[in-house]
C-alpha cells in the first residue's frame, strides 16, 4: 500500500509541475549566458516573460534552478506575495536535500533563517510534506518583518560563511555561520506557501580570494525565542 501511495504521488507530480516555460530566464551577471532551465517540484508554475510564478497544491510550491551558484555571490531578486500567502522562502545552497531557509513568514511578521531539509521519494509519504526545518528549531535568527502585498525588493550577499540580507535596501540580516547550515555552492530554490511572483532574478559571482564585506552592516535586532524545542 505504501509503494502503491507513493507511485501516484510521483505520477501526480510529473503531470502537475512538468517543466517550466523556457521564457524564463536567469542572468548570471558577468557571464554570456542566460539559464533558462528550472525543475518545479511541487505545485503550480507559469512563466511569463521574465516573471515567475508559483502557487501551492496540498503541499507548497518548490523550484529549483539547474545550476549551481558560485561559491561567493550577490542574488538579487523582486517578489510579491499575494494575499493569503504565508511564507516565501528562498532555498539558498540546496546541497544533498540540506539547505539554509530564508523565511518571509507574513504569518509570524518575521525574516527568519532556518536549518532546512527538502525531501524526495519515500520520505515525502513518510514527513507529509516537501520540506522540514531539520535541526536547531527555534535558535537560528529571526527579526521583526511589515509584511506586505507590494512587490519587494531582495538583495543577498553570500561570502562564506557569512550572509547579509537587504530587504527594499534596508540592512535586515548579518548571519555568521559556525556550523555547515551554509553551504559550499549547491543549488538555488524557492518555496511558497500560497502564491507569488519573483522577478528581475540576478546571481552576480564575487570573484577574488577575499572578497570585501559590506561596511558599517547593521541588522535588526534578533527576536529571542519564547522557548526552544528539544531535539
Amino acid at each position: 500500500m505504501k509503494n502503491t501511495s507513493l507511485f501516484i504521488l510521483l505520477c501526480f507530480l510529473t503531470i502537475s509541475c512538468g517543466s517550466v516555460d523556457n521564457k524564463v530566464k536567469t542572468n548570471f551577471a558577468n557571464t554570456a549566458k542566460n539559464i533558462n532551465k528550472w525543475t518545479a517540484i511541487n505545485g503550480d508554475w507559469t512563466a511569463e516573460s521574465y516573471n515567475l510564478t508559483g502557487e501551492k497544491n496540498k503541499h507548497w510550491a518548490i523550484i529549483t534552478l539547474n545550476k549551481q551558484l558560485p561559491e561567493n555571490y550577490i542574488l538579487t531578486f523582486s517578489s510579491q506575495v499575494q494575499e493569503g500567502t504565508y511564507l516565501l522562502e528562498v532555498m539558498l545552497n540546496i546541497k544533498e536535500q540540506a539547505f539554509l531557509g530564508i523565511l518571509y513568514n507574513t504569518l509570524d511578521k518575521k525574516l527568519q533563517i532556518e536549518d532546512r531539509k527538502l525531501f524526495k521519494g519515500e520520505e515525502i509519504i513518510k514527513e507529509n510534506a516537501f520540506i522540514r526545518t531539520k535541526n536547531n528549531i527555534g535558535k537560528l535568527p529571526k527579526v521583526a518583518l511589515i509584511p506586505t502585498t507590494e512587490w519587494v525588493t531582495w538583495q543577498i550577499q553570500k561570502i562564506d560563511n557569512h550572509l547579509y540580507i537587504w530587504l527594499n535596501n534596508e540592512e535586515y540580516f548579518h548571519y555568521e555561520d559556525h556550523t555547515t547550515h551554509l553551504q559550499s555552492r549547491g543549488q538555488l530554490g524557492f518555496a511558497i506557501n500560497g502564491q507569488a511572483t519573483i522577478k528581475d532574478l540576478n546571481i552576480t559571482p564575487l570573484k577574488g580570494k577575499t572578497p570585501v564585506h559590506p561596511t558599517d552592516f547593521k541588522s535588526k535586532p534578533v527576536i529571542l525565542p519564547f522557548f526552544l524545542f528539544s531535539e
